[in-house]
């Protein structure tokens, strides 16, 4: 049972890898594969997406130029996944603009679908720093 979780974790953790990857060359096939058609996807800055809004602002010239992951926990519930952690993310709303870095947490959620994981809701917080 523990090698289960262990290899289901090791799963979702490279699906999430695949995803960052994904967003920062902007891989679209890879993006609509590991992206809920149902997404809910709340950025840093407080403003809701859709997988397609979030895919359509990428392509309208929206950045992500890296992302760093830390302080990571997965919790499985069957099907589900919730990932907690930081992210550090350095992203450029268009090419018109200066890169901002951003320091934030975040809660994901991952369901097991044909055969693999897809993120269903993301929600980040900008962290304070003091």
């Amino acid at each position: 049972m523990a090698e289960n979780h262990a290899a289901r974790v090791k799963q979702l953790m490279a699906a999430e890898a695949a995803r960052v990857q994904a967003m920062i060359h902007k891989d679209y096939a890879v993006l609509d594969r590991l992206l809920a058609d149902n997404l809910s996807y709340c950025h840093s800055s407080g403003r809701w997406d859709t997988k397609a809004g979030f895919i359509d602002n990428m392509k309208a010239g929206f950045s992500y130029l890296s992302s760093r992951r830390s302080d990571s926990a997965v919790r499985l519930f069957g099907a589900t996944a919730i990932v907690t952690g930081s992210l550090d993310i350095i992203l450029q709303a268009s090419p018109m603009t200066p890169p901002d870095d951003i320091a934030c947490l975040v809660t994901q959620t991952w369901m097991e679908r044909n055969g693999g994981w897809q993120l269903v809701a993301h929600q980040a917080t900008r962290r304070r720093i003091a």
